[in-house]
């Protein structure tokens, strides 16, 4: 094998696995080292090496066993299930976390307050903008490339946000609210 295994593993499962092959070739240059680990022990586990299994064994095994594409196929698909099974906690995650934001906003409309927070927090972000302008303009530079300069990125800052809100307050979509109710039955909620 090569200086790096990972490749060489990559490089002879590319066509039969090539999910698996990308997270390989991806290690060190963005890709997290856990996917590939990940991606050795799906290897492993389907060529009967077992999770912990070293890459020069998984190589030798995938060398070595005449049914290497189908098992390769089935580690690709135990793979991308695994992937998706992340997936779909990390947006059960994001979902629970804007119900507890709409749950805190309802909790303190309920009790008779206001949402301080929220009012300082948008209080001070025009103060940050007006303050921001004022320091270019005592910087020297011109009212004219100050205000087609700043409101540009204002508009399109504020075009953002202005989204954001309505999808906080009505959801983003129906899927959302539906994907949320289905959350709060499986909650017991």
């Amino acid at each position: 094998m090569t200086d790096n295994p990972f490749k060489t593993i990559a490089d002879n499962i590319v066509d039969a696995a090539p999910g698996i092959s990308a997270v390989l070739l991806a290690t060190g240059v963005g890709a997290p080292v856990a996917g590939a680990v990940a991606a050795l022990g799906t290897l492993g586990r389907v060529f009967g090496l077992g999770s912990d299994a070293k890459p020069e064994d998984i190589h030798a095994a995938i060398q070595a066993d005449p049914q290497a594409a189908l098992k390769l196929r089935l580690a690709e698909m135990d793979f991308t299930l695994k992937q998706r099974d992340q997936d779909i906690d990390e947006m059960k995650a994001l979902l629970l976390d804007v119900q507890n934001a709409r749950g805190r906003d309802v909790a303190i409309r309920q009790a008779g307050r206001l949402n301080i927070r929220a009012d300082i927090m948008l209080i001070a972000a025009f103060i940050a903008i007006v303050a921001g302008w004022i320091v270019i303009y005592l910087g020297g530079a011109t009212l004219n490339s100050i205000l087609i300069g700043s409101m540009t990125t204002v508009i399109g800052m504020f075009a953002r946000n202005i989204g954001t809100a309505f999808d906080f307050e009505f959801g983003s979509s129906r899927g959302s609210m539906m994907k949320t109710e289905g959350l709060l039955k499986g909650n017991g909620s």
